[in-house]
């Protein structure tokens, strides 16, 4: 009896030993990337930014795709890494008194709320940021009865560092100030 038990926990012990193998070997064998191999852009469809900036905010991939539309008051651009959304961005003109805690409320679902700087114009957290973009000559636009806004939505389920995102969305702002979509006259 006792050589039965003793064949039984060999068994056992050698069935546990070849599973944690098998296991072991898949894991190493995982068909997610651990790196990235695209090409990180030098812009969001037109709005130029460091490619030093977007990369901490995108995942390990193989490949990048540039997805972009626009309707009337609206411009989007996405980033999408093996085809799941990465980053979005967005440029969109909304009346002038509207405030970027409503637009962060109810249009983006960032989080903003608890870094949102003393002037009301610019708020991040870890996942994206919006931002009141300051035009050059903001009377002549839209009869000056529209503001625009920009935003950086973080997707996926791929964690950032707050101050990526906020260094980001910063110079994302910067460069919406001065491109075209800022300086587009009222028609």
């Amino acid at each position: 009896m006792r050589a039965q038990f003793q064949h039984a926990k060999s068994a056992a012990a050698t069935a546990a030993s070849a599973l944690a193998l098998t296991l072991s070997l898949t894991g190493c064998s995982s068909e997610e990337p651990q790196e990235k191999t695209y090409k990180i852009p030098d812009n969001l469809c037109g709005i130029p930014v460091s490619k030093n900036l977007i990369a901490p905010l995108l995942p390990p991939g193989k490949n990048l795709r540039v997805d972009s539309s626009s309707i009337v008051d609206q411009k989007r651009c996405t980033l999408l890494i093996d085809e799941k959304r990465a980053l979005l961005t967005r440029s969109t003109w909304l009346p002038s008194n509207t405030s970027i805690e409503s637009v962060a409320a109810t249009e983006w679902k960032i989080n903003i709320i608890e870094n949102i700087n003393p002037e009301k114009s610019f708020g991040y957290s870890n996942k994206g940021a919006l931002a009141k973009i300051t035009c050059p000559d903001p009377a002549s636009l839209r009869h000056g009865k529209m503001q625009l806004f920009g935003a950086a939505v973080m997707l996926g389920e791929m964690s950032r560092q707050e101050s990526d995102v906020k260094e980001f969305a910063t110079a994302y702002a910067d460069s919406l100030a001065t491109s075209d979509g800022c300086n587009r006259k009222a028609k």
